[in-house]
């Protein structure tokens, strides 16, 4: 009996020192497997099965790898007739990330945490194996390994289940106060228990006997040490948090899926208390291609209930810059796929490591019936500590759903101090009786390892660490939903902003630049399929929901934000272009079938005008048609000439007067002088059009800008717009990911104008363009001003050479306010001009969708662009940034070409007078074309849908997923509520409203051709109509 802290440390350390002698006889017998062949198949592989030939002997302690080399090897294992009887194992440690096939057969993954491949639980002696390793040294950089071992061995379970035992009481000790009684009693129980294993006749019959003994021994003992009050209770779940592309590219992915799915398929078999979660369903699709034979195990181990189908989105993806209707297909998809293959709805958004969470997506979430979020990341934030585990999180438009935010991150272990912290930190322990904890190696996979899951299931019930039971994260969700009321929950009302890796809304432009062109044709497309279809024409479903699920993978969240290697960006490149190629051609074929319908009949070469948004519209479009050679003009199916300049030999700018909303009209190019005045005015220093004047200075930026209409100056007294500033961009980490808050710190400009030239003068638009240079890049804008509008666009072009420099456009304007209004999914959100708190000084760098506002009573500004997702507000100063240089983990992100157009729109009174509008208008231009002259069908005009209601937008029509109904879907864009008149332009069958799963039809208030409907602020509403 120990009377001393001293002497309780030596007991201690003889404690560790015979767990170490007796994990030493855990493998015994241990004999190298011998014969080993290697096979290199080289870089850019992804899943495959053995090669058949080319293989070459290989020695253990052999030297192999080299940058995304994948090798194979091979071996035979015969057990030998000394181990019948005995659990027989393969002891293989390769280096670097393997799969291992076992007669054939994907088996399990071999990496830095496990190396045993489970051979024969009882063998009869003979049994021969064949092994093949599918392994992978890296695939960012150019890593060698040795192959350090391939053995085979007894493993003795004795001498297993006793060291797991003494072990976990050895870490509770740990972490238990040194002078308390239950550390000293536990302590004595250890040692005793140690003291009864028999070391002194280690692998005879009497060590094995002593080792069963103490375990009976220490087992009993330890029902006297069970589980304080107050220290709650952790429902443990396993889990790998594969990243679908990040430090690896998206085929590699696919095989950290086979070796990580395949293991964890193996610890089910093993561990019957076990419980492994996996969400995105594109890695399941991923399996079912690549592994069907261990797609059909996960298969079997769902329905049994132990492999857990969690998180309802397609992919983790980034929740900032994808669109609203990207993130209704994220859910739709996700859980549709769930369905068909698992028959589960996941009714829990699953994001823990996503980069900040928008205001929009409580709606979003519920309507696609899903009730609880679940992340982790907000823990990650570096100026203020969000204050709850559980809460209801409220959205932009009132809806409430459970958020929760378990306090350690996502991939966590089970070892007696996490357990502990994770139970300290939860902030609620008042009112709810357990917490999930989701362990497992993660980030490039693996998950859980056999020592997690003896640690797990031994934390049932020891003193000192909370009570821990392997389960489902639903069922535990369920379970705290009924141990507090959801209306006594505290409400946070507002976004989720990380307050960290603000550089994501900016890196990697290419890729967001695809996504969002990606989003606009996607949209435009389903819309005119759409309409095609209710005129008898084909809906290429298949080929759009390909298109969709490239756009929703890329928007993982490591690949949209800009955080991942090199070739994963390259791959995107290809991805996006596969997507558009897709878009593109069911477009072709749906614009095909209308012209071919549509009454085109006149005078002259006739123009098609088709406009996707649901407000007639003004506006310039371009058209390529064969064009006279003398003077012609453009006429309207009234006959009535419109403005038109000649951009090319056989390309012509159109002002498209009220093109009916999601309609089209007919124009013609008919002989005759041109009569329409040019009210645009442009030279060297200024431009002007019936709505504003410019004044460029000699370095290319806007002296002045003044609003004719409302007679004011835009810019603030004295300084100039469209100022291009430059920043070092030397983050204190997390290159690609984060900008500091003291970026501004070392600044600088471009030099003055290299060049500074009119370009075209009308009548449509005036463009000058403005040619600057840094000291490797070169940016050049065509400041673009047309006839009928007071916004001023800055089409731009780089050639980017920087390197961790950020660039931002800054407009210093006259107009004061302490919060400016960005837009985001679905929504608009203020945030902070100032910078009071710590709270407000965290968000100086903030997403944004098509544009940012600064409005003061009667007058405003708007920032709009066409692929950028970062903003800030300072005062009366608002910036854009436009591009990044970050060097890792992609030493070459953003290199090369860029074309991107950012705008600036000065209104009177807020946002809500035109922005969204212009937004809208500046992202998915007219679409026109020239059509062969024929009678048809169709009217010469025509529109699909409108309404009534400036402040309610159709951001959707596509085909419903399981009939020819086409869903409308809108949202209120302005924060306000009132009565909508949603008109068609053909008389409906049937409508009736349902939810974004396409379900739960309600009938709408229809009347003719008109559904009337009350809408709140920035609520969302899905019609299913059938015609």
């Amino acid at each position: 009996m120990s009377n001393f802290e001293a002497e309780r440390r030596v007991e201690m350390e003889q404690a560790r020192n015979r767990l170490r002698e007796i994990w030493n006889t855990v493998y015994t017998d241990r004999q190298p497997i011998g014969r080993i062949q290697a096979r290199v198949t080289g870089p850019g592989r992804g899943p495959e099965r053995m090669p058949k030939s080319g293989w070459q002997s290989f020695s253990v302690h052999d030297r192999w790898g080299g940058f995304d080399q994948t090798t194979w090897f091979r071996m035979t294992v015969t057990v030998p007739k000394s181990m019948k009887g005995q659990c027989v194992v393969a002891l293989i440690r390769p280096g670097g990330e393997s799969l291992a096939y076992v007669n054939g057969q994907p088996f399990q993954g071999l990496d830095r945490n496990r190396d045993e491949l489970y051979l024969a639980g009882k063998a009869a002696g003979g049994e021969r194996f064949e092994i093949a390793l599918e392994s992978v040294p890296s695939v960012r950089f150019d890593e060698y390994h040795h192959f350090e071992y391939a053995d085979i061995a007894v493993m003795h379970r004795e001498a297993w289940d006793f060291y797991w035992d003494a072990r976990v009481v050895y870490t509770v000790l740990e972490q238990l106060e040194k002078n308390s009684t239950p550390r000293q009693q536990l302590l004595e129980l250890l040692k005793d228990a140690l003291f009864k294993v028999d070391l002194q006749h280690v692998g005879t019959p009497a060590y094995y006997a002593s080792l069963i003994a103490a375990g009976r021994f220490l087992r009993a003992g330890l029902k006297r040490f069970e589980t304080s009050y107050g220290m709650g209770k952790l429902i443990l779940t396993g889990q790998s948090h594969i990243d679908t592309a990040w430090l690896w590219p998206l085929r590699e992915t696919r095989r950290k899926c086979g070796r990580t799915f395949s293991t964890m398929l193996n610890l089910l078999d093993r561990y019957p208390e076990f419980v492994f979660l996996a969400s995105q369903p594109v890695q399941y699709e991923w399996m079912k291609e690549h592994y069907p034979e261990l797609f059909r195990r996960i298969k079997k181990r769902v329905k049994e209930g132990r492999w857990e189908v969690f998180g309802a989105l397609w992919v983790e993806n980034d929740c900032n810059v994808p669109s609203g209707e990207a993130i209704v297909r994220q859910l739709l998809y996700g859980n549709r796929f769930f369905r068909k293959e698992f028959g589960i709805h996941s009714t829990t958004a699953w994001l823990p490591d996503a980069f900040g969470y928008a205001w929009s997506l409580p709606q979003i979430f519920k309507k696609a019936q899903v009730d609880t979020f679940v992340t982790t990341k907000i823990t990650w934030s570096r100026f203020t500590e969000f204050p709850y585990s559980v809460f209801q999180w409220e959205g932009a438009d009132g809806t409430r759903i459970l958020g929760m935010m378990p306090p350690l991150n996502y991939n966590g272990n089970t070892h007696p101090r996490d357990c502990i912290e994770q139970w300290k930190l939860f902030r609620q322990k008042d009112r709810f009786e357990e917490l999930p904890f989701p362990y497992g190696h993660g980030d490039g996979g693996g998950g859980v390892t056999m020592e997690m899951i003896e640690f797990g299931k031994r934390l049932r019930n020891i003193v000192g660490v909370p009570k821990c039971e392997m389960g489902r994260i639903q069922d535990s969700i369920d379970r705290m939903k009924s141990q507090c009321r959801f209306e006594d929950l505290p409400v946070w009302n507002s976004e989720l902003y990380l307050e960290y890796h603000r550089g994501c809304q900016t890196t990697q432009a290419r890729t967001k630049r695809n996504n969002r062109k990606s989003e606009f044709l996607l949209r435009q497309t389903e819309f005119l399929g759409s309409w095609a279809l209710i005129n008898g024409g084909k809906y290429d479903h298949a080929a759009l929901y390909d298109a969709w699920k490239i756009v929703l993978t890329n928007q993982f969240h490591d690949i949209l934000p800009g955080s991942s290697i090199t070739e994963v960006y390259d791959q995107a490149d290809k991805d996006y272009a596969r997507a558009r190629g897709l878009a593109t051609s069911v477009r072709a074929a749906a614009l095909k079938h209308l012209t071919e319908r549509i009454d085109t009949s006149g005078p002259g070469q006739p123009v098609l005008v088709f406009n996707d948004v649901s407000w007639t519209r003004t506006d310039a479009a371009r058209v390529e048609a064969p064009l006279p050679k003398g003077d012609f003009r453009v006429v309207d199916g009234a006959g009535q000439e419109v403005p038109h300049q000649r951009t090319g030999p056989n390309e012509l700018l159109i002002l498209a007067e009220g093109v009916p909303p999601l309609g089209y009209a007919t124009y013609h190019i008919v002989p005759g002088a041109p009569s329409v005045e040019n009210t645009l005015k442009a030279s060297v220093s200024g431009m002007e059009n019936d709505f504003i004047r410019i004044a460029f200075d000699k370095k290319g930026q806007i002296a002045r800008l003044y609003d004719k209409v409302e007679d004011r100056d835009v810019l603030a007294k004295g300084k100039s717009g469209n100022v291009l500033e430059l920043f070092e961009d030397r983050p204190h980490g997390n290159d690609a990911w984060d900008i500091d808050p003291n970026f501004e710190e070392v600044s600088w400009e471009p030099r003055p104008a290299e060049s500074i030239e009119v370009v075209e003068t009308g009548p449509v638009r005036a463009i000058v363009r403005i040619v600057r240079k840094t000291e490797r890049s070169v940016i050049t804008q065509d400041v673009t001003l047309h006839a009928h509008s007071s916004r001023l666009d800055f089409v731009t072009h780089v050639d980017w050479r920087e390197k961790r420099v950020l660039l931002k456009a800054a407009f210093p304007v006259n107009v004061r306010a302490s919060h400016a209004t960005y837009e985001i999914q679905y929504a608009a959100i203020e945030r902070a001009t100032h910078r009071n708190t710590d709270f407000d000084r965290a968000r100086y760098e903030v997403p944004a969708h098509k544009w940012a506002d600064l409005s003061e009573g009667d007058y405003g500004v708007s920032l709009l662009n066409d692929c950028k997702y970062g903003y800030e507000t300072k005062g009366s100063l608002m910036r854009v940034s436009l591009l990044r240089s970050p060097v890792d983990p992609d030493p070459k992100a953003d290199e090369g070409e860029h074309r991107f157009t950012y705008a600036i729109y000065p209104h009177a009174w807020t946002w809500r007078n035109g922005t969204v509008q212009e937004g809208f208008e500046l992202n998915s231009p007219l679409l026109a074309f020239a059509a062969p002259a024929k009678k048809g069908s169709l009217p010469p005009n025509g529109a699909f849908a409108s309404v009534d209601a400036d402040h309610v937008i159709i951001d959707a029509v596509k085909r419903c997923e399981d009939s020819n109904a086409l869903i409308v879907r809108v949202y209120e864009a302005y924060g306000q509520r009132g009565p909508v008149a949603l008109t068609f332009g053909r008389m409906p069958k049937r409508v009736t409203e349902c939810d974004l799963m396409e379900e739960n039809d309600t009938p709408a208030q229809i009347k003719g051709s008109t559904v009337r409907f009350e809408v709140t602020p920035f609520e969302i509403r899905s019609f299913k109509v059938v015609f």
